[in-house]
């Protein structure tokens, strides 16, 4: 090569010309390699952004967008068009990076709306060294609401600037018993009432989220459904074991592996199982630990679903050792994972007027050298009735240097429960933070379910008035003053008792 350097470079020439050819003519959907594209000159321009639902991009392939909808939903795959993108372009959509997945021959950038987006109108951006290009996106999050009796409704997650509303689905959803969303967003997951299929919704799909794929599973009753925060990860939790599904593909994951639980832990789930009790379950962020509730000994046992055939305990700690009578009503993992928090107290009103107060204890879970530990950091006393339900933020709070800063009363950690006294008709929406409790809010009802949006702005909550009728309530969360704001999703019914919520990330 040194001897022959005309002959070297004509050769690096002719193979740079045929790929250069090769990308010219390829279709421009075309998947190719970056170092195959030009670098940037001049400033980039979009000229375009197609809408490519909730698939896979795979590589060697091809891109292909439909007639698009013009609504960018979390989790979404969008294919931006123009020029002078380079190489190495950077995208961000409201501020936040989207992750460039693949680069197409027209020099194409495809990414996914990252999780965390606020919704509404926002920019997306691509920038170069050679300069920057801004288009704008209308961004949209689902919240997804299923009641008893198995009917589900999607609905568009409320903003500062618009309010909630119920989204029409193209087709019938299969009867829903449990919901819980991908860690990308994009793919929601449900057990039917008869726990005998886990569908899967392509909830990015153009005109609304719909079944995009079906797992048959063995009618074991299902316990619970939970997905990591962040990580890939899926557990179908069962009376004998828990189903691991890796969801890095969302919309069609290969069929989990089962881990079985340890023999008490079987016995003591099948015994709440057959008294009716509810099991409270959380996945850790990283997908790693399993955190379920003992109720007969009011006991939370943090299980590590690492090994491929056994769910092994890592750690135990009971909450409440001075009371007998079954009191764990929900757990959830704070967003960085060090936290597991436990809804704590009486299942009757009449149990709230004597030594049962309601009670939030937070559990720390630290990695030591003799393993993991999970043990008892603070409770905290509340005056409030029977509890309801649990929400836990998912936004992660901004540092104490921030110029803008959450109130730290406020947004992260949240509850519902009823009133005491003569206000036990009345729920209470409870923040719990680093200056103890507060209320947030009372209305008149019956608190469901409760969740905090991912931006940490609103909770909403699933309210059954006094006359039957199921309202989604949302309210301002992040220490703003606003009035509480609802809506219908289901009528006054003898049959309805109950509704869940969750939320796209």
């Amino acid at each position: 090569m040194k001897r022959d350097p005309r002959g070297g470079m004509s050769v690096v020439l002719g193979l740079s010309l045929g790929l250069v050819g090769a990308c010219a003519h390829a279709p421009a959907g075309e998947i190719v390699e970056a170092r195959d594209l030009d670098e940037a000159e001049s400033a980039p321009a979009i000229t375009h952004i197609a809408e490519l639902g909730g698939s896979d991009v795979v590589v060697p392939g091809r891109v292909g967008a439909g007639v698009g909808d013009q609504i960018a939903v979390v989790g979404e795959g969008l294919w931006i068009q123009g020029r002078a993108f380079g190489r190495q372009p950077t995208v961000l959509i409201a501020g936040l990076p989207a992750y460039v997945q693949a680069r197409t021959a027209d020099a194409g950038i495809v990414v996914r709306v990252p999780t965390g987006v606020p919704i509404g109108k926002q920019t997306l951006q691509v920038r170069t060294r050679a300069g920057l290009a801004e288009a704008v996106l209308n961004v949209r999050r689902y919240a997804a609401a299923w009641n008893n009796e198995g009917a589900l409704h999607w609905v568009a997650a409320p903003s500062p600037t618009s309010a909630a509303a119920v989204v029409a689905s193209k087709n019938a959803a299969p009867p829903v018993a449990k919901l819980a969303f991908s860690s990308d967003g994009r793919a929601a997951y449900t057990v039917d009432p008869a726990a005998k299929h886990l569908n899967v919704f392509d909830v990015t799909a153009q005109g609304g989220p719909q079944v995009a794929f079906s797992l048959e599973l063995e009618g074991t009753p299902v316990l619970a459904l939970e997905t990591a925060a962040a990580a890939p990860v899926l557990a179908v939790v069962r009376s004998k074991d828990v189903l691991v599904f890796e969801t890095t593909s969302a919309i069609r994951p290969p069929r989990g592996r089962p881990r079985a639980l340890p023999e008490d832990i079987v016995m003591a789930l099948q015994t709440a199982n057959t008294s009716g009790v509810p099991i409270a379950a959380a996945l850790s962020p990283d997908g790693r630990y399993l955190a379920l509730t003992i109720e007969s000994e009011n006991r939370v046992v943090l299980l590590s679903l690492t090994d491929r055939d056994q769910a092994k305990v890592v750690a135990s700690v009971v909450v409440d050792a001075s009371v007998r009578a079954p009191s764990i009503f929900d757990l959830g993992f704070s967003v960085e994972g060090g936290i597991l928090w436990a809804l704590c107290g009486p299942r009757a009103a009449a149990e709230s007027q004597g030594s049962r107060p309601t009670v939030m204890v937070a559990l720390k879970l630290s990695k030591e050298a003799s393993g993991i530990r999970l043990a008892i950091s603070h409770r905290s006393e509340l005056a409030a009735g029977v509890p309801w339900a649990l929400g836990v933020s998912r936004s992660r709070p901004l540092p104490s240097g921030a110029a803008i800063r959450r109130p730290p009363q406020m947004a992260q950690v949240m509850l519902a429960a009823a009133g005491q006294g003569a206000d036990e008709s009345a729920a209470l929406i409870i923040a719990v933070g680093a200056e103890g409790p507060s209320t947030v809010s009372a209305v008149a009802g019956h608190v469901t379910d409760l969740l905090i949006e991912p931006m940490g702005q609103f909770a909403l909550s699933s309210v059954l008035n006094s006359e039957g009728a199921v309202n989604l309530l949302w309210l301002r969360a992040d220490g703003r003053e606003a009035e509480t704001q609802s809506m219908s999703l289901w009528p006054s019914s003898a049959h309805v008792k109950a509704a869940w919520l969750d939320v796209q990330p």
